[in-house]
């Protein structure tokens, strides 16, 4: 079983352009959080943040 945690970006990006839900579900660990907190400070609420977290990872996924 491959060790994403230990992929550069690259990488898991090609991974989740094939489909790869184990490269979605790491890219989302690793981002989360700054994203969270960049959208909570723009938008001024932690509910409208988490809301704006949760759009940017289902486009993403859609994609």
């Amino acid at each position: 079983m491959p060790v994403y945690d230990t992929y550069e970006e690259g990488k898991l990006i090609a991974l989740l352009r094939s489909g790869d839900e184990s490269a979605f579900n790491q890219i989302y660990k690793r981002y989360w959080k700054k994203i969270f907190v960049l959208a909570t400070n723009a938008l001024g609420s932690v509910e409208e943040g988490e809301e704006c977290v949760q759009d940017i990872f289902c486009s993403i996924w859609l994609r």
